[in-house]
C-alpha cells in the first residue's frame, strides 16, 4: 500500500509543488473566468441596456412630438401647412418604427410584453388619427377635436404610462445586472480564495509531514503564509503595494525595497513606484521606468530575476536615526502572470542573499501575481462602474441637450422656410415688376402728356367743385336760417289756434292745427338735423369736455322719457353698474343728444313690452375695431328694446343719413332718418362708437361706447380752407342768435291781458 512516509524528500516536495501549482492554476482560471465574466456583463449593461434606456426615452419623446402635431394638423387651415404637418407626423411614425424593431431585437425578455402591450395602443392610437385627419380635412374641426381630446387622448396617456412602465422595467433589469455582476465577483472571490485556502492547506499538510526533514520547506511556507495574510483584503493598490514591499523586505532581513506597478496606457509601457520600504530617492534617478530602462525596465523586458553585487556607493543608501549604509546585494525580480510583467520589486541588503531568499521571492511571485491582479481588477471594475454611471449622466445630459438642440432647430427650420417662401415671393414679385417696369418705362413719355392734360382738367374741376360746396354750405345755412324764422311763426299761430284760448274754433278746426303744429315741429327738427349733419360734415362741430357725473345722465334720462313711457305703456329700467367711476370726462351736451335719439327711436318702435338702459363695461367678448378704444378704460351704455327689430340686411344701411329699415315703417312710424346716422358722427367726434344687436319683431340694442376720459389734445377733422370760408355766413347767424348762460325765467303762464310780450327765436 502507497505511504507518503515512504516517500522521498524530493518526492514529497514535487507534489507539494504539483498540488500548489493545480491550486493555482485553479485559481489564476477562476480569475480569468470571473474578469471574461464581469466585462461580458459590463458590456451588456453599457452597450445594449444602456442603449435600451435611450431608445425608450427617444420613443417618449417622439410619441409626444405626435399629439403636438395632431394638434398643429386640426388647427391649421391652410392645405399647405397641414401637409407639412401630416409629413412630419409621418417621419415621427417612422422614427418610432425603427425603434420599436430595435427594442424588439434587443430587449429582454421580461420586457417584450410591456413592448407588445405599447405596440397594440400605439397601432389603435394611429387608427383614431386618420379619422382626426379625415375630419380636418373636411373642416370638421370641432369632430376632429373631439376625437383627439376625447379617445386618443386616452390611448396616449395608456401608451404613455406602459413607456414609464418600460422604461421602470429596463432600470430594473440593469440593477439586476449590476447586482448578478456584484453577485457574480463575490462568488468569483469566494472560489479564489477557498482554492487559496485549499492551496494553503495542502502546502501546510505536506509541509507538516515534512517539517522534521526540511527547514527551508518550513521558512518558504511561513514567508508565504504572511505574505498572503498581509495581501488578503486590500481593496487599494497603494496600500496593497506597500504592504507586499515590506513584508518581503522584513521576512528576508533586508534593509530597503519598492515596488512597481506596471502602467500602460495604451503603446506607453512604464513601471511606477507605489509601494516601498525605507526608500530614499536614488541620485540622478526617476520614480518611472519604462521597458528595458534600468534594472526595472530590463528586468521587466527579460522575466528574469537580476542579482547586483558590489552596489556603488553613489547608488542608493539605507538611511536611520543613527546614520547611513550602504547595501551590498540588490534583487530585482519581476511580478509575472498569464506570461505578462505587472509589476517590479527590488530589494536591498547589507549581506548577500541566499538559495532560499531568491526562492522565497521567486515561489512568492504567482502569489503577489494573483493578488496584485485581483487588486487591480477591483480597481479597474470599482473605476469601469464610476465611469458607467457617468456615461450615465453623460446619456441623459447629452439627451437633455439633443432635446433642446432640436428644438432650437425646429424652430430655427421654421424661421429658415419662412424666410425661403419670403425669399421666393419677393423674387417672383421682383421679376413681375421688372417686367412691369420695363412695360412702364415704355409707357412713361407718352403718360406724361396725359398727366398734365389730366392735372390741368382736375385742377378745374377742384376750383368748381370747391365753389359748389361753397354754394353749398351758404345756402344750408341761409336756408335754415331763413326756414326757421317763417316756420316758429307757423309753430307759434298753430300753437295758439290749438290751445283754442277764445273757444271759437270747431273741433276739426283744433284738430287741423294741432296737426299743423306738429308737422311744423317735424320739419323744425329735420332742418336742425340737417344743420347739425352739416356743421359735423364740414368739420365745424365743437366738442366742450367736463366731467359728467354718470347718476346724473341717468336722472335726466328718467325724468325726460318716463311721462312718455307711462303714456305708451311700456316699462323703463334704467341701471348703473357698482363698479364704474363716479364720473367721466366728454361733452354731456353731445352724450344726452345721442341717447335721447336713441331713446325717441325705442320709444317710437316699441308697442308692448319695455326699454332698460344700462350703464356698464364693455363684455371680454366684444371688439372694438373702429374705436380702438381699450375695453378696460372705457363706458358702455346699453338702449334696449322690445320692438320691431331690424332685419339683417337693413341694419347695414340704417346709419346712413335719410334712410329707415323699411320703406313703409317710415310712413307708419314718422321721422327724418337723420337721428342715428348723426350719432354715429357724434360718437365719432367723442372718440367711440356704437354697436347695433337686434333680431326681426323681437327688439334691439343699441350699445353707445365711450372713453372714461376724452383726450381733449385730439383734433377734430376740419374742412379745407375753401369750405370753412362757405360757412361763414352761417357761423355770423349762429353766434346772433346763441342764448347766452344766463337763467330767463319762463313768465309765459304770468302774462295778463293785453300785456305785450317779446318771442325769441333760435
Amino acid at each position: 500500500m502507497f505511504k507518503l512516509k515512504d516517500l522521498s524528500i524530493r518526492n514529497k516536495i514535487i507534489i507539494i509543488i504539483a498540488i500548489a501549482l493545480i491550486t493555482q492554476v485553479a485559481l489564476i482560471s477562476t480569475a480569468y473566468v470571473l474578469m471574461n465574466s464581469v466585462e461580458e456583463t459590463l458590456t451588456q449593461t453599457i452597450h445594449i441596456d444602456m442603449d435600451n434606456m435611450v431608445l425608450g426615452a427617444r420613443m417618449n419623446r417622439f410619441f409626444a412630438e405626435l399629439n403636438i402635431l395632431e394638434k398643429n394638423i386640426i388647427l391649421t387651415k391652410d392645405k399647405s401647412e397641414r401637409n407639412e404637418y401630416e409629413s412630419e407626423f409621418k417621419s415621427e411614425v417612422y422614427s418610432i418604427d425603427n425603434i420599436l424593431l430595435q427594442l424588439d431585437s434587443t430587449l429582454h425578455k421580461e420586457a417584450k410584453p410591456i413592448l407588445k402591450q405599447f405596440e397594440e395602443l400605439y397601432q389603435k392610437y394611429l387608427q383614431v388619427h386618420k379619422e382626426v385627419v379625415i375630419y380636418a380635412v373636411e373642416g370638421d374641426v370641432a369632430k376632429a377635436t373631439e376625437l383627439s381630446v376625447g379617445p386618443a387622448r386616452k390611448i396616449r396617456t395608456e401608451a404613455r404610462n406602459i413607456l414609464t412602465q418600460l422604461t421602470t422595467e429596463l432600470e430594473k433589469i440593469l440593477e439586476d445586472r449590476r447586482e448578478s455582476t456584484v453577485e457574480e465577483i463575490g462568488a468569483g472571490y469566494f472560489i479564489m480564495f477557498s482554492l487559496f485556502g485549499l492551496s494553503v492547506a495542502a502546502s501546510l499538510f505536506f509541509g507538516l509531514l515534512i517539517a522534521r526533514s526540511i527547514n527551508m520547506q518550513e521558512w518558504l511556507k511561513t514567508g508565504s503564509a504572511r505574505l498572503n495574510d498581509v495581501m488578503r483584503g486590500n481593496n487599494d493598490m497603494n496600500s496593497f503595494a506597500s504592504k507586499v514591499i515590506t513584508e518581503a523586505t522584513t521576512y528576508l532581513n533586508a534593509k530597503i525595497g519598492a515596488f512597481y506597478i506596471l502602467s500602460q496606457d495604451g503603446d506607453n509601457v512604464e513601471f511606477k513606484l507605489v509601494g516601498s520600504y525605507a526608500y530614499t530617492k536614488r541620485k540622478n534617478l526617476s520614480n518611472v521606468f519604462h521597458l528595458g530602462e534600468g534594472l526595472i525596465g530590463q528586468a521587466a523586458l527579460e522575466k528574469q530575476q537580476i542579482l547586483i553585487k558590489n552596489v556603488p556607493e553613489d547608488y542608493i543608501k539605507i538611511t536611520s536615526g543613527l546614520g547611513e549604509a550602504i547595501p551590498k546585494f540588490i534583487c530585482v525580480t519581476p511580478i509575472i502572470y498569464e506570461e505578462k510583467v505587472t509589476g517590479v520589486m527590488e530589494i536591498g541588503t547589507l549581506d548577500d542573499m541566499n538559495d532560499m531568499h531568491l526562492k522565497y521571492l521567486l515561489d512568492s511571485n504567482l502569489s503577489i501575481a494573483i493578488n496584485l491582479a485581483t487588486v487591480k481588477g477591483r480597481d479597474d471594475l470599482a473605476k469601469e462602474l464610476k465611469r458607467s454611471q457617468q456615461l450615465a449622466e453623460e446619456l441623459q445630459r447629452q439627451q437633455e441637450e439633443l432635446k433642446a438642440a432640436n428644438e432650437e432647430l425646429e424652430e430655427q427650420t421654421q424661421l429658415l422656410q419662412q424666410s425661403e417662401e419670403k425669399l421666393k415671393a419677393q423674387q417672383e414679385e421682383l421679376e413681375v415688376s421688372n417686367e412691369e417696369l420695363e412695360e412702364k418705362n415704355e409707357s412713361l413719355q407718352r403718360q406724361k402728356n396725359e398727366i398734365d392734360i389730366t392735372r390741368k382738367e382736375l385742377e378745374i374741376k377742384a376750383e368748381e367743385l370747391a365753389t359748389a360746396s361753397k354754394y353749398k354750405s351758404e345756402f344750408l345755412a341761409n336756408m335754415s336760417h331763413e326756414l326757421r324764422t317763417p316756420l316758429n311763426s307757423l309753430l307759434i299761430l298753430s300753437k295758439m289756434l290749438a290751445d283754442n284760448k277764445e273757444k271759437n274754433l270747431t273741433e276739426a278746426q283744433v284738430e287741423s292745427a294741432d296737426v299743423i303744429y306738429k308737422s311744423g315741429n317735424d320739419l323744425l327738427s329735420l332742418i336742425n338735423e340737417i344743420l347739425d349733419l352739416s356743421k359735423i360734415e364740414a368739420g365745424r362741430m365743437e366738442i366742450h369736455n367736463e366731467k359728467i357725473v354718470i347718476q346724473n345722465l341717468s336722472d335726466n334720462l328718467i325724468s325726460n322719457f318716463k311721462h312718455m313711457m307711462e303714456d305708451k305703456g311700456l316699462s323703463f329700467d334704467v341701471s348703473i353698474d357698482s363698479n364704474l367711476p363716479e364720473y367721466i370726462i366728454s361733452d354731456k351736451q353731445r352724450i344726452e343728444q345721442i341717447l335721447k335719439n336713441l331713446l325717441s327711436n325705442a320709444v317710437k318702435f316699441t308697442k308692448k313690452g319695455g326699454i332698460t338702459v344700462e350703464f356698464k363695461f364693455p363684455s371680454e367678448s366684444v371688439e372694438l375695431f373702429r374705436s380702438g378704444l381699450n375695453r378696460n378704460n372705457c363706458l358702455a351704455i346699453a338702449v334696449k328694446d322690445t320692438g320691431i327689430g331690424i332685419s339683417p340686411e337693413k341694419q347695414k344701411i340704417i346709419f346712413e343719413a335719410f334712410q329707415q329699415a323699411e320703406g313703409g315703417t317710415s310712413r307708419e312710424y314718422g321721422g327724418t332718418g337723420l337721428g342715428l346716422s348723426i350719432s354715429r358722427e357724434l360718437v365719432t367726434l367723442l372718440g367711440g362708437e356704437i354697436q347695433l344687436e337686434s333680431k326681426k319683431d323681437i327688439g334691439s340694442t343699441f350699445t353707445l361706447y365711450l372713453p372714461l376720459e376724452k383726450d381733449s389734445t385730439k383734433e377734430i377733422p376740419r374742412l379745407s380752407t375753401t369750405k370753412q370760408e362757405s360757412f361763414k355766413t352761417e357761423r355770423k347767424v349762429s353766434e346772433i342768435l346763441t342764448v347766452s348762460d344766463m337763467q330767463i325765467p319762463d313768465d309765459r303762464e304770468n302774462l295778463e291781458i293785453e300785456e305785450k310780450s317779446i318771442l325769441v327765436i333760435e
